[in-house]
């Protein structure tokens, strides 16, 4: 990995020598322009006076403009992960999330972290696929997460599981104080958050009509008395009937799978498993905020 150099003026001058590089993703290459102040009317009054670099690439425009300290810090969010701090993996989002204090301030952050980062990947001499150890673990971690929380519905376990966790979704987009269940907008919302195709996929009223039926027949019919009290049975006959509809498993698994959540909610075996999946969306949640904010912060500063 080539040394990272230890001032601005050193490292303009490592990129002046440079003439273009791949993108982040690789899709693309970009050519820099030129290097001279940062000049642009109206624009960003804290970087007026700096040098900056001019980037372009082939479909643009405009150029881009990269100011050498965001690059700097790029460079050092690369070459030491053990520095990143909450924000560990080598993705653009990342390194604009630990640019902070003065430098969070500059213009860019958010709008050209991809061309900081590519840029300082092939200023450290690095390949264009460079992925560190911390990277891979992330990855493989996330990868899991999506397993434990994605089942094979196609499974009579992974049916199960994937009944609860929807239904801890819905808790979650519920307020603690409240004691209403609008099981029909519940199940609508998590069925096409957690499962985006159907078989009517743009036809909103006639799906919340369906759902609106089961439930009356939940209600309604001496059938259905025995899981008319347990809200995750009610909630897993809309939410499973939604699924039947769509193609994705059969109806007689609809029944069964009722059945089965209904015995394991009243022997009480559910509420760690559901806290569990109220957890994960809490978490997911926290930290989608704190992206949204601070990109708008960025954005805004431009």
């Amino acid at each position: 990995m080539t040394k990272i150099p230890a001032t601005a003026d050193e490292l303009l001058e490592r990129i002046r020598s440079l003439g273009s590089f791949s993108s982040w993703s690789g899709s693309s290459v970009l050519t820099v322009e030129q290097i001279k102040t940062y000049c642009v009317p109206g624009n960003a009054k804290q970087a007026k006076g700096r040098m900056a670099i001019w980037v372009r690439g082939p479909q643009a425009k405009r150029p881009r403009i990269l100011l050498p300290e965001l690059v700097l810090r790029a460079m050092r969010f690369i070459a030491d992960p053990a520095q990143r701090g909450e924000h560990r993996q080598l993705s653009p989002g990342s390194f604009a999330l630990s640019v902070t204090g003065k430098d969070a301030k500059l213009p860019g952050v958010w709008n050209n972290n991809e061309i900081c980062l590519a840029l300082a990947r092939r200023l450290l001499g690095l390949p264009d696929n460079h992925v560190d150890d911390t990277t891979e673990h992330l990855r493989a971690e996330s990868h899991q997460w999506w397993e434990d929380n994605h089942p094979d519905i196609r499974t009579r376990d992974g049916l199960f599981r994937e009944v609860v966790i929807a239904y801890g979704e819905a808790l979650w987009r519920i307020a603690a104080e409240s004691t209403d269940r609008d099981w029909v907008d519940l199940c609508y919302v998590i069925l096409r958050k957690r499962h985006r195709s159907s078989s009517r996929p743009d036809d909103e009223v006639g799906q919340r009509a369906d759902l609106a039926a089961v439930l009356r027949d939940v209600r309604t019919e001496s059938i259905h008395a025995d899981i008319r009290g347990i809200d995750i049975a009610v909630f897993a006959m809309l939410y499973l009937n939604g699924l039947a509809w769509a193609g994705k498993i059969r109806d007689s698994a609809v029944t069964t799978t009722v059945n089965r959540i209904a015995d394991a909610a009243e022997d009480g075996i559910l509420e760690p498993f559901l806290a569990k999946a109220m957890q994960a969306q809490n978490e997911m949640a926290v930290g989608f905020a704190k992206m949204l904010k601070l990109g708008r912060k960025g954005r805004l500063k431009m």
